[in-house]
Protein backbone atom coordinates (compact mmCIF):
# COMPACT_ATOMS: atom_id res chain seq x y z
CA UNK A 1 0.00 0.00 0.00
CA UNK A 2 2.76 2.41 0.94
CA UNK A 3 4.31 1.85 -2.50
CA UNK A 4 0.99 2.70 -4.18
CA UNK A 5 0.73 5.93 -2.13
CA UNK A 6 4.27 6.94 -3.20
CA UNK A 7 3.38 6.37 -6.87
CA UNK A 8 0.18 8.37 -6.43
CA UNK A 9 2.06 11.18 -4.69
CA UNK A 10 4.69 11.30 -7.46
CA UNK A 11 1.99 11.42 -10.13
CA UNK A 12 0.23 14.28 -8.34
CA UNK A 13 3.55 16.13 -7.98
CA UNK A 14 4.35 15.68 -11.68
CA UNK A 15 0.85 16.76 -12.65
CA UNK A 16 1.23 19.95 -10.60
CA UNK A 17 4.60 20.67 -12.23
CA UNK A 18 3.06 20.14 -15.69
CA UNK A 19 0.13 22.40 -14.80
CA UNK A 20 2.51 25.13 -13.58
CA UNK A 21 4.65 24.82 -16.72
CA UNK A 22 1.61 25.14 -18.98
CA UNK A 23 0.40 28.16 -17.00
CA UNK A 24 3.84 29.79 -17.29
CA UNK A 25 3.93 29.25 -21.05
CA UNK A 26 0.50 30.78 -21.37
CA UNK A 27 1.63 33.80 -19.38
CA UNK A 28 4.74 34.49 -21.49
CA UNK A 29 3.16 33.69 -24.87
CA UNK A 30 1.37 36.44 -26.81
CA UNK A 31 -2.39 36.09 -26.41
CA UNK A 32 -3.68 34.07 -29.35
CA UNK A 33 -6.49 36.52 -29.97
CA UNK A 34 -4.08 39.39 -30.62
CA UNK A 35 -3.10 40.13 -34.22
CA UNK A 36 0.50 40.91 -35.17
CA UNK A 37 0.18 44.69 -34.69
CA UNK A 38 -1.48 44.25 -31.31
CA UNK A 39 1.36 41.94 -30.27
CA UNK A 40 3.89 44.63 -31.26
CA UNK A 41 2.00 47.25 -29.25
CA UNK A 42 1.85 44.84 -26.32
CA UNK A 43 5.61 44.28 -26.68
CA UNK A 44 6.25 48.01 -26.63
CA UNK A 45 8.41 48.55 -29.72
CA UNK A 46 8.51 48.20 -33.51
CA UNK A 47 11.68 46.77 -35.10
CA UNK A 48 12.53 48.50 -38.38
CA UNK A 49 15.50 47.78 -40.64
CA UNK A 50 16.71 50.30 -43.20
CA UNK A 51 19.66 51.66 -45.12
CA UNK A 52 20.90 55.20 -44.29
CA UNK A 53 19.64 57.95 -46.57
CA UNK A 54 18.04 61.37 -46.29
CA UNK A 55 14.93 59.75 -47.77
CA UNK A 56 14.88 56.96 -45.21
CA UNK A 57 16.95 57.38 -42.05
CA UNK A 58 19.66 59.93 -41.41
CA UNK A 59 21.24 60.45 -37.99
CA UNK A 60 23.29 63.50 -37.05
CA UNK A 61 24.43 64.84 -33.72
CA UNK A 62 21.49 67.24 -33.70
CA UNK A 63 18.59 65.04 -34.80
CA UNK A 64 17.35 62.01 -36.66
CA UNK A 65 15.41 62.59 -39.87
CA UNK A 66 14.29 60.85 -43.07
CA UNK A 67 10.83 60.51 -44.61
CA UNK A 68 10.43 56.82 -43.74
CA UNK A 69 11.70 57.38 -40.20
CA UNK A 70 9.32 60.28 -39.58
CA UNK A 71 6.32 58.33 -40.89
CA UNK A 72 7.11 55.40 -38.61
CA UNK A 73 7.61 57.78 -35.68
CA UNK A 74 4.10 59.08 -36.23
CA UNK A 75 2.83 55.50 -36.03
CA UNK A 76 4.79 54.48 -32.94
CA UNK A 77 4.24 57.76 -31.08
CA UNK A 78 0.48 57.52 -31.67
CA UNK A 79 0.53 54.07 -30.07
CA UNK A 80 2.94 55.04 -27.28
CA UNK A 81 5.59 52.50 -28.28
CA UNK A 82 9.28 52.79 -29.21
CA UNK A 83 10.71 52.72 -32.73
CA UNK A 84 13.87 50.63 -32.73
CA UNK A 85 15.97 51.14 -35.86
CA UNK A 86 18.65 48.78 -37.16
CA UNK A 87 20.79 50.26 -39.94
CA UNK A 88 22.23 48.03 -42.67
CA UNK A 89 24.79 48.75 -45.35
CA UNK A 90 23.15 46.57 -48.02
CA UNK A 91 19.94 44.74 -48.94
CA UNK A 92 21.46 41.28 -48.54
CA UNK A 93 21.99 41.62 -44.79
CA UNK A 94 18.73 43.50 -44.28
CA UNK A 95 16.54 41.00 -46.14
CA UNK A 96 18.22 38.12 -44.28
CA UNK A 97 17.37 39.75 -40.96
CA UNK A 98 13.75 40.18 -42.08
CA UNK A 99 13.51 36.56 -43.27
CA UNK A 100 14.92 35.38 -39.92
CA UNK A 101 12.22 37.34 -38.05
CA UNK A 102 14.71 39.72 -36.47
CA UNK A 103 12.76 42.65 -37.93
CA UNK A 104 9.08 43.55 -38.18
CA UNK A 105 9.39 45.60 -41.37
CA UNK A 106 12.11 47.05 -43.57
CA UNK A 107 12.59 50.23 -45.60
CA UNK A 108 15.38 51.92 -47.47
CA UNK A 109 13.47 53.40 -50.42
CA UNK A 110 12.42 49.95 -51.68
CA UNK A 111 10.58 49.59 -54.98
CA UNK A 112 7.60 47.28 -55.26
CA UNK A 113 8.66 44.72 -57.88
CA UNK A 114 6.95 41.56 -59.21
CA UNK A 115 9.66 39.33 -57.76
CA UNK A 116 9.45 40.93 -54.31
CA UNK A 117 5.67 40.69 -54.30
CA UNK A 118 5.98 36.91 -54.59
CA UNK A 119 7.87 36.72 -51.29
CA UNK A 120 6.90 39.82 -49.31
CA UNK A 121 4.00 42.13 -48.58
CA UNK A 122 4.05 45.91 -48.85
CA UNK A 123 2.50 48.99 -47.33
CA UNK A 124 0.71 51.60 -49.38
CA UNK A 125 3.16 53.54 -51.58
CA UNK A 126 4.91 56.52 -49.99
CA UNK A 127 6.67 57.73 -53.13
CA UNK A 128 7.54 56.94 -56.75
CA UNK A 129 10.90 56.82 -58.51
CA UNK A 130 12.32 55.78 -61.87
CA UNK A 131 15.40 53.62 -62.38
CA UNK A 132 18.16 55.43 -64.26
CA UNK A 133 21.60 54.65 -65.61
CA UNK A 134 24.14 56.82 -63.83
CA UNK A 135 27.47 57.34 -65.58
CA UNK A 136 30.72 59.19 -65.06
CA UNK A 137 30.58 62.65 -66.64
CA UNK A 138 33.06 61.55 -69.31
CA UNK A 139 30.21 59.43 -70.75
CA UNK A 140 27.54 62.13 -70.55
CA UNK A 141 27.26 62.36 -74.36
CA UNK A 142 26.38 58.66 -74.72
CA UNK A 143 23.48 58.46 -77.18
CA UNK A 144 22.31 54.85 -76.83
CA UNK A 145 22.32 52.04 -74.30
CA UNK A 146 24.28 49.80 -76.65
CA UNK A 147 27.29 52.10 -76.29
CA UNK A 148 27.54 51.12 -72.63
CA UNK A 149 27.71 47.35 -73.15
CA UNK A 150 31.48 47.36 -73.38
CA UNK A 151 31.87 49.71 -70.41
CA UNK A 152 32.37 48.56 -66.82
CA UNK A 153 29.19 48.55 -64.74
CA UNK A 154 28.29 47.43 -61.25
CA UNK A 155 24.81 47.22 -59.70
CA UNK A 156 23.36 46.16 -56.38
CA UNK A 157 21.96 42.66 -55.89
CA UNK A 158 19.46 41.70 -54.67
CA UNK A 159 17.72 44.89 -55.75
CA UNK A 160 15.10 46.26 -58.08
CA UNK A 161 18.06 47.09 -60.34
CA UNK A 162 19.22 43.48 -60.62
CA UNK A 163 15.62 42.37 -61.25
CA UNK A 164 15.35 44.94 -64.04
CA UNK A 165 18.68 43.90 -65.51
CA UNK A 166 17.54 40.25 -65.57
CA UNK A 167 14.84 41.27 -68.07
CA UNK A 168 17.42 42.54 -70.60
CA UNK A 169 17.32 40.26 -73.65
CA UNK A 170 21.05 40.66 -74.23
CA UNK A 171 22.15 40.75 -70.59
CA UNK A 172 25.09 38.40 -71.31
CA UNK A 173 26.55 41.04 -73.60
CA UNK A 174 26.85 43.58 -70.78
CA UNK A 175 29.99 43.93 -68.67
CA UNK A 176 28.05 44.23 -65.40
CA UNK A 177 28.97 42.90 -61.97
CA UNK A 178 26.19 42.15 -59.46
CA UNK A 179 27.39 43.23 -56.01
CA UNK A 180 25.61 41.76 -52.93
CA UNK A 181 27.68 43.63 -50.35
CA UNK A 182 27.98 47.23 -51.52
CA UNK A 183 25.64 50.13 -50.83
CA UNK A 184 24.31 52.39 -53.59
CA UNK A 185 26.29 55.25 -52.09
CA UNK A 186 29.52 53.27 -52.51
CA UNK A 187 28.73 52.49 -56.15
CA UNK A 188 27.81 56.11 -56.89
CA UNK A 189 31.10 57.18 -55.32
CA UNK A 190 32.96 54.64 -57.48
CA UNK A 191 31.33 56.10 -60.59
CA UNK A 192 32.26 59.61 -59.46
CA UNK A 193 35.88 58.50 -58.97
CA UNK A 194 35.77 56.73 -62.36
CA UNK A 195 36.59 53.36 -60.82
CA UNK A 196 33.57 52.05 -62.75
CA UNK A 197 31.75 53.61 -65.69
CA UNK A 198 28.13 53.26 -64.62
CA UNK A 199 25.55 51.89 -62.21
CA UNK A 200 21.76 51.86 -61.82
CA UNK A 201 20.03 54.17 -59.33
CA UNK A 202 16.61 55.55 -58.39
CA UNK A 203 15.97 59.01 -59.80
CA UNK A 204 15.00 60.45 -56.39
CA UNK A 205 18.18 59.14 -54.80
CA UNK A 206 20.29 60.34 -57.71
CA UNK A 207 18.88 63.87 -57.33
CA UNK A 208 20.33 63.93 -53.80
CA UNK A 209 23.66 62.25 -54.53
CA UNK A 210 24.29 64.55 -57.50
CA UNK A 211 24.61 67.40 -54.99
CA UNK A 212 27.57 65.63 -53.40
CA UNK A 213 29.20 63.99 -56.40
CA UNK A 214 29.70 66.49 -59.25
CA UNK A 215 31.11 63.96 -61.74
CA UNK A 216 27.99 61.79 -62.09
CA UNK A 217 25.23 62.10 -64.68
CA UNK A 218 21.89 60.31 -65.20
CA UNK A 219 21.56 59.78 -68.94
CA UNK A 220 18.79 57.21 -69.52
CA UNK A 221 15.55 56.22 -67.78
CA UNK A 222 15.30 52.44 -67.62
CA UNK A 223 11.78 52.23 -66.21
CA UNK A 224 8.54 54.03 -65.66
CA UNK A 225 7.99 55.39 -62.12
CA UNK A 226 7.90 52.55 -59.55
CA UNK A 227 6.00 52.66 -56.27
CA UNK A 228 8.16 52.93 -53.15
CA UNK A 229 6.90 51.31 -49.91
CA UNK A 230 7.73 49.58 -46.64
CA UNK A 231 8.16 45.80 -46.87
CA UNK A 232 7.44 42.90 -44.51
CA UNK A 233 7.25 39.10 -44.41
CA UNK A 234 4.39 37.60 -46.38
CA UNK A 235 1.72 36.42 -43.93
CA UNK A 236 -2.07 36.34 -43.79
CA UNK A 237 -1.92 38.92 -41.00
CA UNK A 238 -1.77 42.37 -42.62
CA UNK A 239 -2.44 44.21 -39.34
CA UNK A 240 0.96 45.96 -39.16
CA UNK A 241 0.49 47.49 -42.58
CA UNK A 242 -3.17 48.27 -41.88
CA UNK A 243 -1.98 50.50 -39.04
CA UNK A 244 0.86 51.96 -41.12
CA UNK A 245 -1.31 52.55 -44.20
CA UNK A 246 -3.60 54.77 -42.16
CA UNK A 247 -0.62 56.96 -41.21
CA UNK A 248 0.61 57.04 -44.83
CA UNK A 249 -2.85 57.96 -46.14
CA UNK A 250 -3.25 60.78 -43.61
CA UNK A 251 0.26 62.08 -44.30
CA UNK A 252 -0.39 62.06 -48.03
CA UNK A 253 -3.81 63.73 -47.72
CA UNK A 254 -2.47 66.43 -45.41
CA UNK A 255 0.54 67.11 -47.64
CA UNK A 256 2.99 66.01 -44.95
CA UNK A 257 5.02 63.78 -47.29
CA UNK A 258 5.40 66.67 -49.74
CA UNK A 259 6.50 68.95 -46.90
CA UNK A 260 9.05 66.38 -45.75
CA UNK A 261 10.51 66.25 -49.27
CA UNK A 262 10.73 70.06 -49.30
CA UNK A 263 12.44 70.13 -45.89
CA UNK A 264 15.03 67.61 -47.06
CA UNK A 265 15.66 69.55 -50.27
CA UNK A 266 16.26 72.73 -48.26
CA UNK A 267 18.59 70.92 -45.85
CA UNK A 268 20.94 69.83 -48.63
CA UNK A 269 24.21 71.76 -48.69
CA UNK A 270 24.34 74.68 -51.08
CA UNK A 271 27.76 74.31 -52.57
CA UNK A 272 29.35 74.74 -55.98
CA UNK A 273 30.66 71.78 -57.94
CA UNK A 274 34.21 73.08 -57.53
CA UNK A 275 33.86 73.31 -53.76
CA UNK A 276 32.42 69.80 -53.63
CA UNK A 277 35.30 68.36 -55.66
CA UNK A 278 37.81 70.11 -53.39
CA UNK A 279 36.04 69.01 -50.23
CA UNK A 280 35.82 65.35 -51.29
CA UNK A 281 39.46 65.39 -52.36
CA UNK A 282 40.53 66.80 -48.98
CA UNK A 283 38.19 64.45 -47.14
CA UNK A 284 39.91 61.48 -48.75
CA UNK A 285 43.47 62.82 -48.42
CA UNK A 286 43.64 64.77 -45.17
CA UNK A 287 40.61 63.97 -43.01
CA UNK A 288 41.79 60.42 -42.10
CA UNK A 289 44.96 61.94 -40.61
CA UNK A 290 43.06 64.12 -38.12
CA UNK A 291 39.69 62.38 -37.81
CA UNK A 292 40.36 60.63 -34.50
CA UNK A 293 41.93 63.74 -33.05
CA UNK A 294 38.91 65.85 -34.00
CA UNK A 295 36.53 63.37 -32.36
CA UNK A 296 38.70 63.13 -29.24
CA UNK A 297 39.04 66.91 -28.89
CA UNK A 298 35.32 67.41 -29.49
CA UNK A 299 34.43 64.85 -26.83
CA UNK A 300 36.86 66.46 -24.37
CA UNK A 301 35.23 69.88 -24.76
CA UNK A 302 31.66 68.64 -25.37
CA UNK A 303 31.36 70.18 -28.83
CA UNK A 304 29.87 68.71 -32.01
CA UNK A 305 32.75 66.95 -33.84
CA UNK A 306 31.17 67.78 -37.19
CA UNK A 307 31.22 71.47 -36.28
CA UNK A 308 34.85 71.27 -35.20
CA UNK A 309 35.71 69.40 -38.40
CA UNK A 310 33.93 72.04 -40.47
CA UNK A 311 35.65 74.96 -38.71
CA UNK A 312 39.07 73.39 -39.19
CA UNK A 313 38.28 72.68 -42.85
CA UNK A 314 37.15 76.28 -43.43
CA UNK A 315 40.24 77.59 -41.69
CA UNK A 316 42.96 75.37 -43.14
CA UNK A 317 41.43 72.71 -45.41
CA UNK A 318 42.73 70.25 -42.77
CA UNK A 319 46.38 71.08 -43.44
CA UNK A 320 48.21 71.26 -40.08
CA UNK A 321 51.04 73.38 -41.51
CA UNK A 322 48.76 75.87 -43.29
CA UNK A 323 49.75 79.53 -43.00
CA UNK A 324 47.97 82.61 -44.34
CA UNK A 325 49.45 85.85 -45.63
CA UNK A 326 48.35 87.49 -42.35
CA UNK A 327 50.53 85.13 -40.32
CA UNK A 328 47.87 82.90 -38.76
CA UNK A 329 48.84 79.23 -38.71
CA UNK A 330 47.69 75.67 -38.19
CA UNK A 331 44.44 73.71 -38.43
CA UNK A 332 42.46 76.39 -36.56
CA UNK A 333 44.47 79.35 -37.90
CA UNK A 334 45.34 80.88 -34.55
CA UNK A 335 47.13 84.21 -34.38
CA UNK A 336 50.42 84.30 -32.54
CA UNK A 337 48.88 86.42 -29.78
CA UNK A 338 45.87 84.13 -29.34
CA UNK A 339 48.15 81.09 -29.26
CA UNK A 340 50.25 82.64 -26.49
CA UNK A 341 47.14 83.50 -24.45
CA UNK A 342 45.85 79.94 -24.88
CA UNK A 343 49.18 78.32 -24.01
CA UNK A 344 49.61 76.85 -27.50
CA UNK A 345 53.35 76.45 -28.03
CA UNK A 346 53.26 75.07 -31.57
CA UNK A 347 50.42 76.29 -33.77
CA UNK A 348 51.27 73.69 -36.44
CA UNK A 349 50.82 70.85 -33.95
CA UNK A 350 47.36 69.43 -34.81
CA UNK A 351 46.47 68.49 -31.24
CA UNK A 352 47.53 71.85 -29.80
CA UNK A 353 45.85 73.81 -32.58
CA UNK A 354 42.51 71.99 -32.28
CA UNK A 355 42.49 72.18 -28.49
CA UNK A 356 43.43 75.85 -28.46
CA UNK A 357 40.97 76.72 -31.22
CA UNK A 358 38.09 74.99 -29.43
CA UNK A 359 38.86 76.73 -26.15
CA UNK A 360 38.99 80.09 -27.94
CA UNK A 361 35.68 79.41 -29.71
CA UNK A 362 33.94 78.27 -26.51
CA UNK A 363 35.22 81.32 -24.65
CA UNK A 364 33.65 83.59 -27.28
CA UNK A 365 30.44 81.60 -27.14
CA UNK A 366 30.26 81.92 -23.34
CA UNK A 367 30.30 85.73 -23.68
CA UNK A 368 27.19 85.76 -25.85
CA UNK A 369 23.99 86.58 -23.89
CA UNK A 370 22.47 83.38 -22.48
CA UNK A 371 19.02 84.27 -23.78
CA UNK A 372 20.22 83.57 -27.33
CA UNK A 373 19.32 80.01 -28.27
CA UNK A 374 20.91 77.49 -30.63
CA UNK A 375 21.79 77.46 -33.45
CA UNK A 376 21.97 81.29 -33.43
CA UNK A 377 24.35 81.19 -30.47
CA UNK A 378 26.84 79.04 -32.38
CA UNK A 379 26.56 81.09 -35.57
CA UNK A 380 27.21 84.36 -33.75
CA UNK A 381 30.19 82.78 -31.99
CA UNK A 382 31.55 81.81 -35.41
CA UNK A 383 31.27 85.43 -36.53
CA UNK A 384 33.25 86.42 -33.44
CA UNK A 385 35.87 83.75 -34.22
CA UNK A 386 36.26 85.21 -37.70
CA UNK A 387 36.22 88.99 -37.15
CA UNK A 388 36.37 89.40 -33.37
CA UNK A 389 33.81 89.65 -30.61
CA UNK A 390 33.60 93.45 -30.76
CA UNK A 391 32.81 93.47 -34.47
CA UNK A 392 30.17 90.78 -33.98
CA UNK A 393 28.55 92.98 -31.31
CA UNK A 394 28.69 95.97 -33.67
CA UNK A 395 26.69 94.00 -36.23
CA UNK A 396 24.11 93.14 -33.57
CA UNK A 397 23.83 96.83 -32.63
CA UNK A 398 23.24 97.75 -36.29
CA UNK A 399 20.62 95.01 -36.50
CA UNK A 400 18.78 96.40 -33.48
CA UNK A 401 18.95 99.96 -34.85
CA UNK A 402 17.44 98.64 -38.05
CA UNK A 403 14.40 97.38 -36.14
CA UNK A 404 15.38 93.72 -36.43
CA UNK A 405 16.21 91.01 -33.90
CA UNK A 406 19.89 91.19 -32.82
CA UNK A 407 19.62 87.68 -31.35
CA UNK A 408 18.74 86.08 -34.70
CA UNK A 409 21.45 84.95 -37.10
CA UNK A 410 19.06 85.21 -40.04
CA UNK A 411 18.66 88.94 -39.34
CA UNK A 412 22.17 89.77 -38.12
CA UNK A 413 23.71 88.38 -41.30
CA UNK A 414 21.75 90.98 -43.29
CA UNK A 415 23.52 93.75 -41.36
CA UNK A 416 27.03 92.31 -41.18
CA UNK A 417 27.96 93.68 -44.67
CA UNK A 418 27.35 97.21 -43.34
CA UNK A 419 30.56 96.81 -41.32
CA UNK A 420 32.39 97.16 -44.67
CA UNK A 421 30.76 100.54 -45.39
CA UNK A 422 33.34 103.30 -44.96
CA UNK A 423 30.52 105.85 -44.62
CA UNK A 424 29.48 104.17 -41.36
CA UNK A 425 32.95 104.04 -39.83
CA UNK A 426 32.27 106.95 -37.46
CA UNK A 427 29.20 105.13 -36.10
CA UNK A 428 31.18 101.98 -35.36
CA UNK A 429 32.98 101.77 -32.04
CA UNK A 430 35.57 99.38 -33.41
CA UNK A 431 35.72 100.83 -36.92
CA UNK A 432 35.13 98.94 -40.15
CA UNK A 433 35.42 95.17 -40.45
CA UNK A 434 34.94 92.59 -43.17
CA UNK A 435 31.35 91.62 -42.37
CA UNK A 436 30.76 90.32 -45.89
CA UNK A 437 33.45 87.69 -45.43
CA UNK A 438 32.02 86.81 -42.00
CA UNK A 439 28.67 85.97 -43.62
CA UNK A 440 30.39 83.69 -46.14
CA UNK A 441 32.51 82.22 -43.34
CA UNK A 442 29.49 81.10 -41.31
CA UNK A 443 27.52 79.88 -44.31
CA UNK A 444 30.55 77.89 -45.53
CA UNK A 445 30.94 76.20 -42.15
CA UNK A 446 27.23 75.29 -42.11
CA UNK A 447 27.67 73.75 -45.56
CA UNK A 448 30.88 71.92 -44.69
CA UNK A 449 29.36 70.56 -41.50
CA UNK A 450 26.48 69.14 -43.56
CA UNK A 451 28.88 67.66 -46.11
CA UNK A 452 31.10 66.18 -43.41
CA UNK A 453 28.13 64.73 -41.54
CA UNK A 454 26.87 63.24 -44.79
CA UNK A 455 30.22 61.66 -45.60
CA UNK A 456 30.69 60.31 -42.08
CA UNK A 457 27.16 58.90 -42.02
CA UNK A 458 27.54 57.18 -45.38
CA UNK A 459 31.03 55.76 -44.91
CA UNK A 460 30.43 54.46 -41.41
CA UNK A 461 29.90 50.71 -41.62
CA UNK A 462 26.81 49.95 -39.62
CA UNK A 463 24.79 46.82 -39.08
CA UNK A 464 22.31 45.02 -36.85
Amino acid sequence: MSGDRKVSTNLKFRWRLLTLAIAFLILISPPSHLDRWQQIVERGYLLWGTRPSLLTYYSSNEKVTGIEYLLLKKLTDANDIELKTLVFNNNTDMFTALDNQRLDIVGGFLSITPQREQNYQFSSPIDQSKTQIVVHSSLRKTESLSELKSKTGEILSPSSYSELFSTFEDMEAWNITLDPNASLYELIERVNNHEIDFTFADSKIFSIYSRFFPRIRAIFDLSEPNDIAFMGRKTQDYSVFDALDEVIENASTEGIIYELHSDIEQSLPSVTATDTVTFIDHYNRFWPQIQNLVYTTAEKHQIDPMLLGAISYQESHWKPDAISFTGVEGLMMLTKRSAEELGVEDRTNPEQSLDGGVRYFLNLKSRIPRRIQEPDRTYLALVAYNIGFGNMEQARVLTQRGGKNPDSWDEVNDFLPFLNDKNLSKQLKWGNADGKTAVDYVNNIITYRNLLQWKEQKTKKTGP
